[in-house]
């Protein structure tokens, strides 16, 4: 290549990815920055100089800078599905939803485009998107809590850098006393990952390395001027191993817990056996020392306090969930120390090394002069500012993600007042009526309405009226063709100006309608679940197939809205209808069972009527028929009766003659006596008669 005149000037340096359509802009704007030649009427930057500086077709840029080309953005604008007004509306969106800890990816971004233009989008959308706003780009993501982002706001930041510079300020606090502490767990055998040279046909490289994931929690403290204290290493153990001492070149406080992790009683130790006696040998003045620490409960116990306070201690607590902004340590120390103890255990996985215990603080002592450099140590207080002390150095674009769950009106789509909008002045005694257009992105919203409710929240005037700007005044009827012209083309400016901001306005509003229903959903999925429990699935096993989850699910849900409909207005006043229809129907059923009730009364009473005479005739006839039977028996019993009398009577007769028949065969001897006899057996068989016939008497 053959080398430059010597006025020719020399092609600029621009980024390898840097378009042709962007030199030419590039170009077109140098050329005009140049300002004119009022002698020749040209540009100062000629355009072959400018063509030869940005590395393009002369004849192009000339044409480009004459508007005779439009560039292939411009020219294909008509045909794409998003307006650049609707465009620039996405990109700025994009860019405040990500500050916002929000941000867009392929395909929200996607969706959000969709919703705004009402259809589907090309494949190579997203890509031709980017490619038209160079000011957006991919780029992955870094996670952070929902507690961090709603603690770091400018409130919280504020009231802790005022603590801050009244207790630098009242005790008069030198940075070399200014110190921060904060644990970090460190696994034993995890590397990290590295770009290796190997073959191009090899689909899966492997690292082999020991792979512990036994915790030891090192306890690191970094002061204000750039210098390191030295660590204190909490090894999970019960008693203590004095071979973990080996290697300790970093002189560092051994400790032990079950876990490996800090308590109450270590850090009440640290601060008697390790901070105080480390720091007081290097404050040669004898002023106060200044600990900033997090909340954790093992810095926040009375002894540890305590202690502190007695020994001219401060201890300064950071605000909960702020320690990724505001904590020295985790802002830009423990960084470099996690990748250097990575790259630690590559090089003695590389050796066939295990890493344990016994072994750990040798490693440990490596990695930790690789990596806690005072520059860096300077730099994380510097960039937290903490010392030089600026609550500055706290970007304002931190506090955006706080700004979600913010109770303060703040919107990812702020509604700027229309630029095409004047106020019209008070003081005007003719004021032209405000101009109105047809807008209606939306069925219930018109242009006219969200204008004013815009205008109602702008500051730039007191006024409650405002016309479009740019209208020219009516011409009279002796105007020329000229003027008529001119005034057109300046209304079609105007038309021009108005169509793109409503087209913003739409975009705007879309965007706003999509970021209300996000928190509506997030509001209602943080609402506390109801436990839903059916009597029906009560009684079944424990173990559901989908089909019947769903199936008690439903009938659940459908419970549940009959209830929700029970309470609306309309449904209880159809339900006090058909009560009160209900309560009539009801009146006439109890006037008819109680008809039918003393029916079946009167028949039950004739029944038993005729029932008790049925009765009374049976026992009638059974008392008669006992009277019978008894008259028979007393009759039969008589007549028995006189039988035996007859019997006995005829017996006696018969023993009279019997006896008269053996008197008289025995002869008379003994007559008297004989006859003594005879009457006691007739005075004996009289009495027997007569207590007979008395005892017939007393039967009868």
């Amino acid at each position: 290549m053959a080398p430059p005149k010597k006025d020719q000037p020399v092609p600029l340096a621009l980024p390898a990815d840097t378009s042709h359509n962007e030199r030419l802009d590039l170009a077109v704007k140098a050329m005009i920055s140049s300002g004119i030649n009022p002698d020749t009427g040209y540009t100062n930057l000629s355009t072959r100089d400018a063509a030869t500086l940005y590395g393009v077709s002369p004849s192009t840029l000339n044409t480009r800078f004459n508007q005779k080309h439009q560039s292939r953005q411009e020219a294909h604008a008509a045909q794409q599905r998003l307006t650049p007004a609707q465009e620039a509306v996405v990109a700025r969106f994009a860019k405040e939803a990500a500050t916002r800890g929000i941000p867009l990816t392929r395909r929200t971004l996607r969706e959000t485009a969709e919703a705004i233009c009402e259809g589907p989008l090309g494949v190579h959308w997203v890509d031709r998107f980017l490619e038209r706003h160079p000011d957006l780009k991919l780029k992955n993501t870094q996670s952070l809590e929902s507690c961090r982002a709603r603690a770091l706001n400018a409130n919280v930041v504020g009231d802790f850098f005022e603590k801050l510079a009244e207790v630098i300020e009242k005790y008069d606090i030198t940075p070399e006393n200014i110190y921060n502490m904060d644990e970090k767990g460190i696994q034993l055998g995890q590397g990290q990952k590295v770009k290796a040279v190997v073959d191009r046909d090899l689909q899966t490289v492997y690292h082999v390395h020991e792979g512990s994931r036994e915790m030891v929690t090192i306890l690191e403290t970094v002061c204000a001027d750039g210098s390191a204290l030295p660590p204190m290493t909490v090894f999970p153990a019960k008693r203590h191993n004095l071979a973990w001492a080996e290697g300790n070149t970093c002189n560092s406080s051994i400790a032990f817990s079950p876990n490996g992790w800090t308590d109450q009683e270590l850090g009440t130790e640290w601060m008697k056996k390790h901070f105080e006696p480390l720091t007081s040998m290097r404050n040669t003045t004898g002023g106060y020392r200044l600990l900033i620490l997090d909340g954790h409960n093992s810095h926040c116990t009375y002894p540890f306090v305590s202690y502190a306070e007695q020994h001219k201690i401060i201890i300064l607590c950071l605000p909960p969930h702020t320690t990724h902004a505001l904590q020295p340590c985790d802002v830009g120390v423990f960084g470099p120390l996690q990748s250097s103890w990575g790259a630690t255990v590559n090089e003695a996985s590389r050796h066939d090394i295990v890493i344990s215990k016994q072994n750990f603080l040798s490693f440990y002592s490596l990695a930790r002069d690789r990596a806690m450099k005072s520059t860096t140590i300077a730099a994380s207080f510097r960039k937290t500012g903490i010392w030089p002390l600026d609550p500055s150095a706290i970007p304002p674009s931190a506090f955006k993600p706080s700004l979600t769950t913010s109770t303060e009106a703040s919107s990812a789509v702020p509604l700027d007042f229309p630029s095409i909008l004047e106020a019209i002045p008070e003081e005007s005694d003719t004021v032209p009526p405000p101009v109105s257009f047809p807008y209606h992105p939306l069925s219930t919203t018109s242009a006219v309405s969200a204008l004013s409710t815009l205008s109602s929240q702008s500051n730039t005037s007191t006024s409650s009226r405002y016309r479009i700007s740019g209208i020219p005044t009516p011409l009279k009827h002796t105007a020329s063709r000229d003027d008529f012209r001119k005034q057109n083309e300046q209304l079609f400016k105007v038309i021009d100006a108005a169509q793109q901001e409503l087209e913003q306005k739409h975009a705007q509003i879309i965007l706003l309608q999509s970021e209300i229903g996000a928190l509506r959903r997030a509001q209602e999925a943080r609402r506390p679940k109801r436990k839903i429990y059916s009597t029906e699935a009560s009684g079944k096993a424990r173990v559901l197939t989908d089909e019947e989850s769903q199936t008690f699910l439903a009938r659940e849900e459908f419970r549940r809205a009959i209830e929700g409909a029970e309470a609306s207005s309309i449904f209880k006043a159809i339900k006090d209808r058909i009560q009160k229809e209900i309560n009539k129907l009801e009146e006439v059923r109890k006037q008819q069972e109680r008809e039918r009730k003393e029916a079946d009364k009167l028949v039950e009473k004739s029944r038993k009527e005729a029932e008790k005479a049925a009765e009374r005739a049976r026992k009638d006839e059974e008392r008669a028929q006992k009277r019978l039977e008894a008259e028979v028996k007393r009759m039969q019993k008589r007549m028995e009766q006189e039988a035996e009398r007859e019997r006995k009577r005829v017996e006696r007769e018969a023993k009279k003659e019997r006896m008269r028949r053996e008197a008289a065969e025995r002869g008379l001897k003994g007559r008297k006596g004989q006859r003594r006899r005879g009457r006691q057996q007739l005075e004996s068989s009289g009495d027997e008669e007569g207590e007979e016939t008395n005892r017939g008497v007393l039967k009868a």
